[in-house]
């Protein structure tokens, strides 16, 4: 089992060296923590795949250094072609990577240097700049890009702590460097910047899409992703899941329309506890009476409706959830609407991937 360590100068060596060595350690980021591993080794990377039970069908993120946070020196360091991109394109990599370090992932041509394994054989590669002092130290010592997906097995909850990839991936990792708590709480967004400087979001996350269209003075398009060939990861149909059975609801319970609250009694019957997710602690407080007969505990992600702290707390109540011990999970909607342009549409996408909506479920 791994061990969970201080970012002190020594731990920070030995991690280094363990990855340099083509080991995994388990990496703090503002988004997620990581299960990182040398991304131009191929068989460090191979180590990622095996360890999470990952398809290979699904490319990984390059992290680098700040100092390698623009197009000119991504290019310099071979990881990508900035020839491949038109003035156009390239204009629009350069205004969004001002937003290097943070939490944005920016999909451009592969350069020579990257092992097709980490990009899923694409002729694209993903790029971000991790804003957390923990991941900047580590890539300062290694001067060579890290592979870090999330440091999770493959569909399951994204970890926002130390004690997580502990859980999750303890026995494959050299250590796991603690981070504390991270604080964006979801995954980077992702967009795909393409011909003429076309920019189409490929995973939501908490940079919106208001803000990349602020960025680059232009319409951002939704993708139409295909799960069987994505170009970003977190695009699977079921992703981010507890292994209790988990159903979203289309409304707060006590106003579902009577056919589907005749399924979710019927449902609800055969479970002897439910665990629900709640958007407020005032919703919380409503969904015992829904639910008569039943043990009920209902976890609220926001106090009254932040939608960052939402995202914050969202795979650790989803974690909170899953460990209750009960028989079914349910999820009100989060948040209750919806803003095409902000976090409420990563929210739901999370939501989306980790459950069944109840007219779903068979």
């Amino acid at each position: 089992m791994s061990r969970v360590v201080p970012p002190t100068e020594p731990n920070l060596d030995a991690a280094a060296a363990h990855l340099r060595a083509g080991g995994l350690v388990g990496l703090p980021t503002e988004t997620v923590y990581g299960v990182a591993a040398h991304a131009l080794d191929t068989q460090a990377v191979s180590r990622i795949y095996a360890a999470k039970d990952r398809p290979s069908f699904n490319p990984l993120i390059l992290h680098v250094p700040v100092e390698q946070a623009n197009l000119a020196a991504l290019d310099r360091a071979g990881l990508v072609r900035a020839n491949a991109l038109d003035p156009e394109a390239q204009r629009v990599v350069e205004r969004l990577s001002e937003r290097w370090p943070g939490p944005l992932t920016l999909v451009l041509p592969k350069g020579p240097r990257v092992p097709d394994l980490t990009t899923a054989g694409l002729d694209t590669v993903a790029i971000r700049c991790p804003d957390h002092p923990v991941a900047q130290a580590l890539l300062r010592r290694l001067d060579q890009p890290l592979a870090a997906p999330s440091a999770n097995r493959s569909g399951r909850i994204s970890p926002t702590s130390p004690q997580d990839v502990l859980e999750e991936l303890g026995d494959a990792l050299g250590l796991i460097l603690d981070g504390g708590p991270c604080a964006e709480g979801l995954e980077s967004t992702v967009v795909h910047v393409g011909p003429a400087g076309s920019v189409t979001l490929l995973r939501p996350g908490t940079l919106d899409r208001a803000t990349l269209e602020r960025l680059t003075d232009g319409p951002v398009h939704i993708s139409e992703a295909d799960p069987a060939r994505p170009r970003s990861p977190g695009l699977d149909h079921r992703h981010y899941a507890p292994q209790t059975p988990f159903l979203a609801l289309p409304t707060r319970c006590g106003d579902l329309p009577e056919p589907l609250w005749r399924r979710l009694r019927e449902r609800a019957s055969r479970a002897s506890v439910i665990g629900v997710l709640c958007w407020t602690a005032e919703d919380a407080s409503r969904v015992p009476r829904c639910l008569p007969g039943v043990e009920v505990h209902a976890l609220a992600l926001t106090h009254h409706g932040d939608p960052h702290e939402g995202a914050r707390r969202l795979f650790s109540t989803l974690r909170a959830l899953d460990a209750l011990g009960a028989d079914l999970l349910l999820a009100e909607p989060c948040p209750p609407a919806v803003d095409p342009h902000g976090l409420d549409f990563a929210l739901r996408d999370r939501l989306r991937r980790a459950a069944t909506a109840l007219h779903d479920e068979p």
